[in-house]
Order: structure tokens, then C-alpha cells, then sequence
């Protein structure tokens, strides 16, 4: 989602927006509503499972540090008090899946 604001502030003009907006709903449509509900199921049922539950705190972790970074690197200008506010639950759920992987293995 971040990429594709990221694409849509970078277009010139009302058609090139528009081009770049439509490009990206057809992948959204044809694969990635699909495939994000599904890694999203997959995502919460390893949780169930005490076998999977390391894997599931890593993807977790994973997947909060990847969000953390798109949103630093599409940053162009020094972050604020608001927007450190705005990102603490991710980096919350970054750091309290990291350690539940930590903990359940023994580190890595």
C-alpha cells in the first residue's frame, strides 16, 4: 500500500495517476486479495499449533519490520513526536514477537 502511494506521488499527471492506479488494482484483484487472506489465515492458525508458534512469532516479527521500514524509507522529511506516536504499535509488535520467538526456541 505504501509503495503504491509512493508510485502514485511520483506520476505526472492526472492520466499517469490514474495509469498507476488502475496497474496496481488488477494485481490487487487478481492475486494479492487472494494471497493476503490467505497468508493472513495461515498467519493466525500457526499461532494455534505449539509447534508452529516460533515460526508464527518470526513471520510476525518479520512482517512488523518490513512494515516499519517501507514507511522509514518512504519518509522525506525528520520524524516527529506524532509519527513516532503513530508507529509505536508496530514497533511494539516487533520487539514483543521477537522475543516470544526468543523464548520459545532459545534464540536463533
Amino acid at each position: 500500500m505504501f509503495l503504491l502511494i509512493g508510485e502514485a506521488a511520483r506520476s505526472k499527471g492526472l492520466f499517469a495517476l490514474a495509469d498507476v492506479v488502475l496497474h496496481h488494482a488488477t494485481w490487487i484483484l487478481r492475486w494479492g486479495i487472494y494471497g493476503f487472506a490467505l497468508l493472513w489465515l495461515c498467519l493466525v492458525a500457526m499461532g494455534f499449533f505449539a509447534q508452529f508458534q516460533r515460526m508464527s512469532a518470526l513471520c510476525l516479527c518479520l512482517l512488523a519490520i518490513g512494515s516499519l521500514v517501507v514507511i522509514v524509507v518512504l519518509q522525506s522529511s525528520p520524524f516527529e513526536a506524532g509519527q513516532l506516536f503513530f508507529l509505536a504499535p508496530c514497533i511494539a509488535v516487533a520487539v514483543m514477537s521477537g522475543w516470544l520467538f526468543a523464548r520459545a526456541g532459545g534464540g536463533v
